[in-house]
């Protein structure tokens, strides 16, 4: 019981825009050397499950530094996120590999893109469900520059409340707003979700991260 309220408290707990947005300028730096090798594997199944077909228009959300720009080779790629510090260092990826594919890069509002409905054929958003203020909002937008039969590919970790790492979790959510990122459940995510839940895979280092797909019909 007492897990649960705890979970009910977390999921109530919004994230300041303003402090996630410095907390990334932050990291910009060190994100490659911390989050790269490590996180990987998923990135590399996020984005096969996106390019289902060749010649799609993906739109990555929370695209950071572009450490997966590379890995895009069927599809034409937009990449938003609310840091330009760590966009600074995809633009210069984007460059120094000669990504062609890569049609734009823009700070952006997840929760409130500024593109028209129905602009891609898949959204990918790597480790950004339990960093933005208000997950439904950004779930609601995506189903709207989702075509019809487009999918949202999420690569998150999902706070389960069972393990060490729960332990861990519990600890560091009242400094949400400094480490850039809060404890999300899948049941929360799905709850809030106007898409249709396809599939869930466990990847990454002992398989801690989630790779969920979801469908607009």
């Amino acid at each position: 019981m007492k897990i649960k309220v705890w979970a009910e408290e977390i999921a109530r707990r919004h994230l300041d825009p303003d402090a996630i947005r410095r907390t990334y300028d932050r990291y910009a730096r060190v994100y490659d050397g911390i989050f790269g090798p490590i996180l990987n594997p998923g990135r590399r199944r996020a984005v096969v499950a996106a390019e289902r077909a060749a010649g799609l228009r993906i739109l990555e959300v929370g695209v950071g530094t572009g450490l997966s720009l590379p890995l895009y080779r069927r599809s034409r790629v937009v990449g938003i996120d609310v840091s330009d510090k760590m966009l600074e260092r995809a633009r210069r990826r984007v460059e120094r590999h000669g990504l062609t594919n890569v049609e734009d890069l823009q700070v952006m509002d997840a929760e409130a893109t500024a593109f028209p409905a129905q602009s891609f054929d898949s959204v990918v958003l790597m480790h950004v469900a339990s960093v933005v203020p208000h997950p439904d909002r950004l779930m609601l937008e995506m189903r709207r520059v989702l075509r019809p039969g487009g999918e949202a590919v999420v690569l998150n970790h999902f706070w389960t409340g069972r393990g060490p790492m729960a332990v861990i979790e519990r600890a560091l959510a009242p400094a949400s707003n400094t480490i850039g990122f809060r404890p999300l459940s899948l049941d929360e995510l799905i709850s809030v979700t106007p898409l249709t839940f396809v599939s869930e895979e466990r990847v990454n280092l002992f398989g801690y991260w989630s790779l969920v797909r979801f469908r607009r019909d």
